[in-house]
């Protein structure tokens, strides 16, 4: 938890991309988050490479290798580096479940939270 919000990283390790469709928890607020530097998507504050977004069909790609990472870097060229869930006031928390595409798929990921 980072100031009451729960972050959620999300990789992708398939080798096409994923569309997030939803995020079903209890939380009236949840952002979707995207670094574009080596900073993980955590809590709120200056703004260090990395911006949160509505939560709305947003595309994943394959996670990058990391001299493809520091390439990304070194280009600035605003290639995703991470990506995240930011759920605001998540003291009561339970389970996320995260739905997404893959290959036209859906599926969906439950996550327990302690």
């Amino acid at each position: 938890m980072h100031d009451g919000a729960l972050i959620i990283e999300l990789r992708n390790e398939g080798s096409r991309d994923l569309q997030l469709e939803r995020v079903t928890v209890t939380s009236p607020k949840v952002e979707f988050g995207v670094s574009y530097s080596m900073q993980l998507v955590i809590g709120s504050g200056p703004n260090q490479g990395r911006i949160f977004e509505e939560l709305s069909k947003q595309l994943i790609h394959p996670e990058l290798t990391l001299n493809q990472k520091r390439d990304a870097i070194e280009k600035n060229n605003g290639t995703p580096i991470h990506y995240g869930i930011r759920i605001h006031d998540a003291s009561d928390v339970k389970e996320v479940i995260i739905t997404y595409l893959y290959w036209g798929i859906q599926r969906s990921k439950k996550i327990t939270v302690r």
